[in-house]
């Protein structure tokens, strides 16, 4: 198990991980788990499932990235 950064254990990424990729959480607890999915090969793996996952729910044909809420210009 991965505590990283302080406090965000595997456990709590997990949770939060589809609701990542749907851009609804705030900022800084995105930025929180996608440190944690750099630095730990389980939920990365994690990721990219739940990525597969949902984009064949959704019709899409490929994995899709999380929406990070940056700039729209």
């Amino acid at each position: 198990m991965v505590e990283y950064p302080s406090g965000w254990t595997c456990e709590l990424i997990i949770v939060k991980l589809e609701l990542y990729l749907i851009g609804s959480l705030p900022r800084g607890e995105a930025l929180a788990v996608a440190e944690h999915v750099e630095a730990c090969a389980g939920c990365g793996q994690r990721l990219v499932l739940l990525q597969v996952d949902i984009g064949q729910a959704a019709g899409a044909p490929g994995p899709r990235g999380p929406r990070t809420g940056g700039r729209r210009g």
